[in-house]
């Protein structure tokens, strides 16, 4: 996937609209970022609309791999909910 460097969003706001074109490139260059949707994929298309729903900045724990090594959150993640708005 290729686009502009004025095409990277730096935040999502609260009660906004985006295509999912701008959420994909958003998760893609911002990387404390978590996305939870109603939909299985986000997928490049500027006919799909989001609305974030919610936005909060929370700690997030959890842990990786066969061993289960738990990894410390070093700063909070920015998490988005999102609801499609518009189907294609």
């Amino acid at each position: 996937m290729s686009y502009y460097e004025k095409e990277i969003l730096k935040d999502l706001v609260e009660g906004e609209e985006y295509t999912s074109r701008q959420i994909d490139i958003f998760l893609r260059e911002n990387k404390d970022v978590i996305i939870l949707s109603d939909t299985g994929r986000i997928v490049d298309s500027e006919k799909m609309k989001y609305k974030v729903v919610k936005k909060i900045e929370k700690y997030v724990h959890r842990t990786e791999g066969f061993t289960r090594t738990y990894l410390i959150p070093n700063m909070p993640s920015k998490i988005f909910e999102l609801e499609v708005t518009k189907h294609p």
